[in-house]
This record gives structure tokens, sequence and C-alpha cells, in this order.
């Protein structure tokens, strides 16, 4: 549930390049369909050197996030859940702090 507020109002990417390395995200919007995302961002420059980034739109508020889905190789998919865990950890720490739910 935390996604939701986390990611709400940014960008969304997707690059199958990037997906391969560093896996990817799935999100549900609320009439079920979903979507595959390898980077958010909080402006529409996602900064990544991906030559094959598409840019899929803007998160919705009622959009949720399924969950993360592994890169194929086993350490750089350790390394991954490791910072994903670091970065919401953060990220709930920074909402909770501004006092926002």
């Amino acid at each position: 549930m935390a996604d939701r507020f986390i990611n709400n109002g940014c960008h969304a990417w997707f690059s199958y390049k990037q997906a391969e390395v560093a896996g990817y995200r799935v999100h549900q919007r609320p009439d079920g369909t979903t979507y595959q995302v390898t980077t958010i961002s909080d402006t529409t420059d996602h900064g990544c050197g991906w030559d094959d980034m598409k840019y899929l739109g803007v998160i919705g508020p009622d959009d949720t996030s399924l969950g993360q889905y592994e890169a194929t190789d086993p350490l750089q998919a350790m390394l991954n859940r490791a910072a994903d865990e670091a970065w919401n950890d953060a990220a709930l720490n920074y909402y909770e702090e501004m006092g926002w739910d």
C-alpha cells in the first residue's frame, strides 16, 4: 500500500535492456490492467543511459505496485532487493516525518 503513495504522480518508464539486468516492477490500474516499470522518476528526465527507454506516462493515484520481478542474474537480483528495500524504508520514513499518510 505504501508504494501507491510513494509513486503517485511520478513518471514511469520501461526498458527491456534494463529489465534484463535490474528486473522490473509491475503496477496495476484500478481497472485491473497491469504494466511493467523499470524506472520511476519525479520528472520526465529519467537520467538512464538505456537506449530503448519507453515513456509510459504518469502513475495514477489509484495505481498500486504488485511487486518486484527479479533480474536473471542472481547476484544482481540480490543487490536490487537490498537497494529496493533501503529506498522504500527511506521514502516511508520521509513521508512519516512530513506527516503524509
